[in-house]
C-alpha cells in the first residue's frame, strides 16, 4: 500500500489519506506508458476489424454512446463474450479493445464490446444503468446463446 508521507494528514480510507487515495486512481500517474499500450491496443483492433466481419455502433439505448460491436460467432447459440472496456469509467472507447474480440471469434464464440456515457458526462448511476442496458439487450438479441 501507498500511503502519504504527510505525518497530519486526514485519512479518509483504509490508512489512506486524500493524496495516498489519487496515487491509487490516477492511471496517468502510475502508468506512464499507457499511451504507448493504448496505441498498441488501438493498432491491434484496427487490424482484426479489417478482418472480422463485424457490426460495429449498434443502438442498445438512445444516449449517443450506447451503442455496441458484436463479432458474431459460429452459430446462434454459441456462447457470448461481454466486455466492457475500462478506463475508470471516463475512457478509452470500445473500439481499442476490439483485439480481445479475436480468440473468442476463432473459437466460435460471439462477441460484444459495449460502449456507455463517460464521466463527467454522467454519473457512475447512469453508467451503471447503461451496462445493466447493455446486457439485457445482448440476452434478448441471443436468445439461443449457450452462455454469457
Amino acid at each position: 500500500m501507498a500511503f502519504s508521507d504527510t505525518a497530519d494528514a486526514e485519512i479518509l480510507y483504509r490508512g489512506y489519506d486524500r493524496a495516498g487515495l489519487e496515487a491509487q486512481y490516477n492511471l496517468r500517474s502510475s502508468h506512464p506508458d499507457r499511451g504507448a499500450v493504448y496505441e498498441d491496443y488501438r493498432r491491434r483492433s484496427e487490424a482484426f476489424r479489417a478482418e472480422a466481419c463485424g457490426r460495429y455502433d449498434v443502438a442498445y439505448g438512445t444516449a449517443e454512446r450506447q451503442r455496441l460491436d458484436i463479432f458474431p460467432g459460429a452459430t446462434p447459440d454459441a456462447p457470448i463474450f461481454l466486455f466492457f472496456h475500462g478506463g475508470y469509467w471516463r475512457a478509452p472507447d470500445k473500439s481499442y479493445f476490439s483485439f480481445l474480440a479475436e480468440p473468442f471469434c476463432r473459437a466460435g464464440w460471439t462477441a460484444v464490446l459495449p460502449n456507455y456515457t463517460l464521466a463527467p458526462a454522467t454519473t457512475v448511476d447512469v453508467i451503471v444503468d447503461q451496462a445493466r442496458a447493455a446486457v439485457a439487450w445482448v440476452a434478448a438479441a441471443f436468445p439461443k446463446a449457450d452462455r454469457m
